[in-house]
C-alpha cells in the first residue's frame, strides 16, 4: 500500500511592534492639544492557508469578532483579531526615572505579549511596546513687578507657566532650594531690597 503525508508550512509567525505615546500631550501637559497621546498599528503575522482562530494579548483571549480593551500599565489597549490595535495613554506617571530630562530622552515602556494560533494549532509569540516619553514644566519669565517703599505687593511665580502633564511646584528661588516651614507651607528669600515668601504652589508676598 502507499502513503503519504502532509507537513503542515502555514505556522503563524508574527513580529514584535512598537508605538509611542506623549505625557504632553494630556490634559494640563506641554502640548495638550495635540493627538500624541494615542497610537496605532497593525501586528504583522500570516497564517498562511491557515485561519487564526485565536489570538491571546497578556494572557487575555481576544474577541473573535470586534475589538478586545486591555488594560495596560500607562494606558489602554484596543485590538482585533485582525491585529490592529490603537493605544490610548490614561495619565501621566511618575516611573520617568531621568532628571531634567523630557521627551525621547526620557522614556518608561507599556509592553503587551501577543500570541497567534492558527486553526491547526500552531502558534507564534510577539510583543507589542509602546514607549510612554515624559513631559516637563514650561517656565516663563515673569516680568518686573513695581512695589512702593515699605508696601507689599502679592502675586503668583507659576500663573504663566506650563506646569506639565505631571504638574509642577516651586522648588527653587535664584537657584537655591527652597525650605518650606512644617506649619506655614511658606518659605522666605532674603533680598538686598527685601523679602519675598512662598509657597509650593507658586503664590508669593514680596515686602
Amino acid at each position: 500500500p502507499l502513503s503519504s503525508a502532509r507537513q503542515d508550512v502555514n505556522g503563524p509567525p508574527a513580529s514584535d511592534r512598537s508605538g509611542t505615546v506623549e505625557e504632553s500631550a494630556l490634559t494640563g501637559g506641554s502640548a495638550e492639544h495635540s493627538q500624541n497621546e494615542t497610537t496605532s498599528g497593525i501586528l504583522n503575522y500570516n497564517t498562511g492557508g491557515d485561519i487564526p482562530p485565536a489570538l491571546e494579548i497578556n494572557g487575555e483571549t481576544g474577541a473573535a469578532t470586534g475589538t478586545t480593551l486591555i488594560h495596560g500599565v500607562y494606558g489602554d489597549l484596543s485590538i482585533d483579531i485582525d491585529g490592529n490595535w490603537n493605544y490610548t495613554l490614561t495619565g501621566s506617571t511618575t516611573d520617568h526615572a531621568g532628571i531634567n530630562q523630557t521627551g525621547t530622552a526620557d522614556q518608561v515602556q507599556d509592553s503587551f505579549s501577543i500570541l497567534v494560533t492558527d486553526s491547526d494549532g500552531d502558534t507564534a509569540g510577539a510583543t507589542l511596546t509602546i514607549d510612554v516619553t515624559d513631559d516637563g514644566p514650561v517656565a516663563v519669565s515673569d516680568g518686573t513687578v513695581d512695589v512702593n517703599d515699605g508696601a507689599s505687593v502679592l502675586g503668583n511665580l507659576l500663573a504663566n507657566d506650563t506646569p506639565g502633564a505631571d504638574s509642577a511646584t516651586l522648588t527653587h528661588v535664584n537657584g537655591s532650594e527652597l525650605v518650606f516651614d512644617a506649619v506655614s507651607g511658606e518659605a522666605s528669600v532674603s533680598t538686598a531690597l527685601g523679602e519675598l515668601v512662598v509657597s509650593a504652589d507658586g503664590n508669593y508676598r514680596y515686602t
